[in-house]
């Protein structure tokens, strides 16, 4: 059976809220049996759906890890250096990133928290483009990184303080074209993911509401083909991220002898 639930994703400043319709098993209920997969069977639709979901989730990657200060890197060749194809190109990339890695820890003990993305396409022309290299990595990366790229032309943009990168990160996706199936970005293993609480179930698919000071930054509703709300999405930017503890939401509590605020 299926259940009408809310659940949140918190990336960073960014609160997504979503209600939909999910499966509940009663105790002792198998698990629904997956119906096989067919290689090549993606539709378009599907394609698109999952370079959306693609965007999605590099965005809550950037807005989790990263901050105002930190740095958005374009590395491109030259001639002498351009790589023979896309997988080469992808290797060159890693393999610069493994010197960054081995430079930033001797010096601060650490790995630097990245991401990468091998491109290929010119969304703004909806054409090839030379392959070429966009990472975002901490600020104090920057510096080690650009000594250590040789491909070519270079160039760097501090990151603002948006909050939300969701832009970027659909900007990014759209530079990597002709490679379904495969992922169109990569994160070092110490960035930070999204936290997702536990869903609760919920009355009414439609009576779904932001985060209290929050501005909206994107509302969706789903419907089904007679017309019917089937699913709403809300995706809002707070002023600061939001605790999560046990898969619930920690919101201040007044003390109440009207002293400092406090977590509850």
């Amino acid at each position: 059976m299926k259940q009408l639930m809310e659940y949140k994703i918190i990336s960073g400043r960014v609160t997504e809220i979503r209600r939909t319709w999910l499966p509940v098993r009663r105790a002792g209920e198998p698990a629904p049996k997956r119906a096989p997969r067919v290689a090549g069977a993606s539709s378009e639709r599907k394609i698109r759906e999952n370079e959306k979901n693609s965007a999605m989730n590099l965005a809550r990657v950037i807005n989790a890890t990263f901050r105002k200060g930190d740095a958005f890197v374009t590395g491109k060749y030259d001639d002498d250096h351009l790589p023979a194809d896309y997988d080469s190109a992808d290797r060159d990339a890693e393999k610069v990133l493994r010197e960054l890695r081995r430079r930033f820890k001797a010096i601060y003990g650490r790995n630097p928290a990245a991401v990468r993305v091998t491109a290929n396409w010119s969304p703004k022309r909806n054409a090839p483009a030379r392959l070429h290299q966009h990472i975002i990595m901490e600020r104090d990366a920057e510096p080690i990184f650009r000594e250590i790229w040789q491909g070519g032309g270079y160039s760097m943009e501090e990151l603002d303080n948006r909050g939300d990168h969701s832009d970027l990160a659909a900007y990014l996706v759209a530079n990597v074209n002709g490679r379904p199936g495969k992922k169109k970005w990569h994160a070092s293993r110490n960035v930070c993911r999204p936290i997702y609480t536990e869903p609760e179930p919920v009355d009414d698919v439609e009576d779904i509401k932001p985060e209290k000071g929050s501005v909206i930054k994107e509302h969706v509703a789903n419907c089904d083909e007679e017309g019917h709300v089937t699913s709403t999405y809300i995706r809002c930017l707070l002023d600061k991220p939001q605790k999560v503890r046990g898969g619930k939401i920690v919101t201040p509590k007044q003390d109440r002898r009207g002293g400092r605020k406090r977590d509850r």
